[in-house]
């Protein structure tokens, strides 16, 4: 009896000691999301503290993968392993979280590019753009449209290009992003040069 006692003392002990560290890393990662837009480098700082040993749960893995690629982007570190960003496309392409399910995508997109594989970032972006109107932010909706644009412009169809970045500057001006739709603006005026100067 004092036997199976014991056992019992010690799961339980197991047990609240994973649920203390389980919520300790979700407060982390709220914390670092939080501070994502404002404050990218604190943001980075925080995840970059965090143990992925002592991640027990998929979902916090998958949330925690997909916030150090986002992260590192918006720090301009340009990264080209996609395990991290795979670890949370596979766990949210099949989740209802669809801001989650969408910079999944995005970011997915972003690290293809910065590998020069220009095709299937464009495939991840697409399948990103069929989820703005259920995502409904302009602020993201401008990123990706940046992102085709540039893809396009890549490839010289600079058409295509113009198209994409007028779409940025259409969901930025929405969000009264003045310094993103200053750039998107850049972007615009380079575009029309390209169509009128063709190589």
């Amino acid at each position: 009896m004092a036997r199976i006692l014991y056992i019992i003392v010690i799961i339980a002990h197991l047990f609240l000691n994973c649920s203390c560290q389980s919520a300790d890393i979700k407060q982390k990662l709220d914390t670092a999301e939080s501070l994502m837009i404002e404050r990218p480098d604190s943001s980075l700082s925080i995840l970059n503290g965090i143990d992925i040993s002592q991640i027990t749960s998929y979902r916090n893995r998958a949330r925690f993968a997909l916030l150090l690629t986002q992260a590192r982007d918006k720090n301009y570190i340009d990264e080209t392993d996609i395990s991290l960003i795979n670890t949370a496309k596979t766990y949210y392409e099949e989740s209802d979280n669809v801001r989650y399910k969408f910079l999944s995508y995005y970011y997915y997109g972003r690290i293809l590019y910065n590998n020069g594989d220009y095709t299937h970032a464009m495939i991840a972006y697409t399948q990103a753009e069929d989820m703005l109107n259920e995502l409904n932010d302009n602020y993201l909706a401008g990123l990706l449209y940046v992102q085709m644009g540039n893809i396009y412009r890549t490839y010289y169809d600079y058409n295509k290009s113009l198209e994409a970045y007028q779409s940025a500057y259409h969901y930025y001006s929405l969000s009264e992003l003045e310094s993103h739709m200053a750039y998107t603006l850049l972007d615009i005026g380079i575009a029309y040069w390209n169509i009128d100067n063709p190589k």
